[in-house]
């Protein structure tokens, strides 16, 4: 009897660890870290994020694109802020500065010069050879699409720990 009890005594704190796990999971993944103005050490013409993780183009390119390739050397070759390390933003982290409530879909107060258009991730698009996500900033949704597709805009990222 005193093995059934600790048997089912086990499976319920199981049971309970795996929904704090889940719950916290959800919690986590849905925060998004609002940008805060620029700071020392991004340097002038950069945003950095709240969580201090990434600093951000403060304008975007100041021309569109032919291509998910001219974006990326955009970002590669861009020196800002007294650096050079900038890139093509993922999917998740360009979708990190969305405000779906605004138009452009960000906060314009931070992040000067958005258009209303796609702009390029890094991300590929895995089930597609070629292909990449983008963001459109008319409504802050996520698609994809081939590499050679031009017009697009283009906002650089980089990570806050090349900066220390």
């Amino acid at each position: 009897m005193a093995k059934e009890n600790n048997m089912k005594m086990m499976i319920g704190i199981g049971i309970a660890a795996a929904i704090i796990l889940v719950v916290g999971v959800i919690f986590f993944t849905t925060q998004k870290a609002e940008p805060s103005t620029e700071v020392e050490g991004c340097g002038p013409g950069t945003v950095l994020s709240d969580n201090e993780i990434l600093c951000w183009q403060k304008s975007d390119s100041p021309n569109t694109v032919d291509s998910w390739q001219e974006a990326k050397d955009y970002c590669e070759s861009l020196t800002l802020g007294d650096k050079e390390n900038w890139r093509l933003p993922t999917k998740s982290e360009l979708e990190g500065i969305v405000v779906y409530t605004a138009s452009p879909s960000i906060d314009s107060s931070l992040f000067t010069d958005t258009e209303t258009r796609q702009y390029w991730t890094s991300t590929p698009y895995a089930p597609k050879a070629g292909f990449y996500w983008y963001v459109h900033f008319n409504n802050g949704f996520s698609n994809f699409a081939p590499e050679a597709i031009d017009d697009y805009g283009v906002r650089c990222v980089r990570d806050v720990r090349t900066i220390l």
